[in-house]
């Protein structure tokens, strides 16, 4: 049986496509799930753009002969109305949605990205959370989610960096501090400020897969985004798509917010991420 995996995240929807190699194919569509939550209430529109999507994706997976699994995050979990998301998407598609927890989505996090040798510890930053998780030889000890994310940040704090590096300094510090032997970042965030990193003008997961993130190459990219509009930065990095471009900064600033809670010089990119770890977790395929 080939399984496909679709993630429903608090900014984008993923489809993965196998999930046994060490670099999958993954499609995506940014419908930004989270942004505009009022009073935790996701608006309609967002719903029906995200549905759209899990069924677009849906189709394409099984008219190639996948089994599908989809599975929810933050944005839906912690949402009021987050039932109504689940709701469409069953009468679109047939298929339940996996709403996982906090708790989750940091271990399925880890198994996807760090394998079963050394003692790693993993960050993925996503729309609306940020999960921290920590684990030896492929067995996790630590994790933790916090409710803030690129998307949930971007609303709250628009374009004040001081704000935002306030409230992420003492935010982060409900992480545990981890000593590990590798620390690797995940999602989104992490793969398009590699892409900007390396200059790319069409997206190559090869190449992103094994990169550094460095704590100077963040503090660099903030300083040189902090006073660019979302078209600016679009121009500048066409890579990202204007929807990316408008939570980038954000994005980048809780990642050094965090590396440098962990007194780290920086993070190991990874394509692998929460998509195979849910079909580790499942127990589809093993990890490698």
């Amino acid at each position: 049986m080939k399984y496909a995996v679709i993630d429903i995240g608090s900014n984008s929807v993923r489809l993965m496509l196998d999930g046994t190699n060490s670099v999958n194919r993954k499609l995506l569509k940014s419908t930004q799930l989270a942004k505009g939550m009022t009073d935790g209430v996701i608006c309609d529109e967002r719903i029906a753009d995200t549905a759209l999507a899990v069924k677009e994706f849906c189709d394409f997976a099984t008219a190639n002969g996948y089994e599908v699994m989809i599975f929810a995050t933050e944005a839906v979990r912690s949402a009021k109305n987050g039932s109504a998301v689940t709701k469409r998407i069953l009468e679109l598609t047939g298929k339940v949605v996996d709403v996982i927890d906090g708790s989750t989505e940091a271990k399925i996090g880890f198994m996807g990205a760090s394998g079963k040798c050394g003692h790693k510890c993993i960050l993925d930053v996503g729309g609306a959370s940020s999960e921290l998780a920590a684990g030896k030889d492929g067995e996790l000890y630590y994790s933790k989610s916090l409710p803030f994310g690129a998307v949930r940040l971007k609303d709250r704090f628009n374009d004040d960096l001081v704000a935002l590096t306030e409230f992420l300094h003492n935010g982060v510090r409900e992480y545990q501090k981890l000593d590990c032997d590798e620390y690797i970042a995940i999602s989104g965030t992490a793969t398009s400020l590699a892409a900007m990193q390396q200059q790319m003008t069409a997206y190559d997961p090869r190449l992103i897969h094994g990169s550094f993130l460095s704590v100077e190459y963040l503090n660099k990219i903030i300083n040189e985004l902090k006073d660019k509009s979302t078209q600016e930065i679009t121009a500048d990095y066409p890579i990202l798509g204007s929807k990316r471009a408008e939570v980038i900064l954000t994005g980048a600033v809780i990642m050094r917010s965090v590396a440098q809670f962990l007194e780290i010089n920086g993070f190991r990119v990874s394509e692998r991420d929460n998509a195979e770890g849910y079909l580790i977790y499942k127990e589809k395929i093993t990890a490698p």
